[in-house]
């Protein structure tokens, strides 16, 4: 089991070397989420159950799908659509 020991001193050693007060350094957000704000809702799960099948089907995602039809609810109140294509 030489791996498992060569680990457990590597880990040791680490946790020796980094200070208990040393700031957590994490690095900044990089996805299509930034900037971004959430919209949801509580539906039924076989409406769950058809949007992802649509979104398999059209080969998207429900995020996909849920913007086309903002848009078009946009659209039908007389607003542009927001969505970039």
């Amino acid at each position: 089991m030489k791996n498992g020991t060569e680990l457990a001193t590597a880990l040791n050693q680490t946790a020796r070397e980094t200070p208990p007060d040393a700031p957590i350094q994490t690095p900044p957000p990089k996805n299509a989420r930034t900037g971004k704000k959430m919209i949801g809702g509580h539906f039924d799960p076989a409406l769950h159950r058809q949007l992802k099948q649509l979104a398999l089907d059209r080969d998207c995602s429900i995020q996909d799908l849920l913007g086309e039809a903002l848009d078009l609810l946009m659209a039908a109140s007389g607003m542009p659509p927001l969505r970039k294509s």
